[in-house]
């Protein structure tokens, strides 16, 4: 029969990649044993209401699943590995549905990490050029994101701007 010994448990660590211009708090990180073996597990937990929970984890699942709550597990993932000198940590996500009280869990796939650190890179390249054109699927990633977005304002003008240019030009 295996053996896990939790050895130790940090709960909201800092997240800090400066070269990407990342900053954030990874929800929970578990070391442990098993079976003698060092072990890292990662974990957000992420609480929904039931119909986005059905929507994830019903019979009629969605088809076309968003994947940013994957991206950002891996990329706090990247900066948890750097700063405890790991390398093969295990990353899950946990949903909680508000409405039932009911969990769910699942392993993200440590791809995401990669995908991750090159999104972040193309963000930043196009960062220095200054404020960058609303493009969904890029900038923002979803659009629900706006709502979180110092610039949300400052981007809804320019926007308008350019579209109003290309209708009168």
């Amino acid at each position: 029969m295996s053996e896990f010994q939790i050895t130790r448990v940090i709960n909201e660590h800092p997240i800090v990649i400066s070269k990407l211009k990342l900053k954030g708090h990874i929800d929970t990180i578990l070391f442990a044993k098993h079976d003698s073996k060092d072990v890292c597990i990662i974990i957000d937990f992420k609480s929904i209401g039931s119909y986005p929970y059905k929507k994830k984890f019903g019979r009629k699942k969605d088809p076309t699943p968003s994947y940013h709550q994957e991206m950002q597990l891996a990329i706090y993932a990247v900066a948890v590995e750097h700063d405890f000198n790991i390398s093969d940590s295990q990353m899950f996500l946990v949903y909680y549905n508000k409405d039932t009280s009911m969990f769910k869990t699942i392993e993200v796939d440590r791809k995401y990490m990669n995908e991750a650190v090159e999104y972040w890179i193309k963000v930043n390249k196009a960062c220095k050029e200054g404020l960058p054109k609303l493009l969904f699927g890029y900038s923002p990633k979803q659009k629900w994101e706006c709502g979180y977005c110092s610039f949300a304002d400052k981007c809804k003008q320019d926007h308008i701007k350019e579209w109003e240019r290309e209708i009168y030009e």
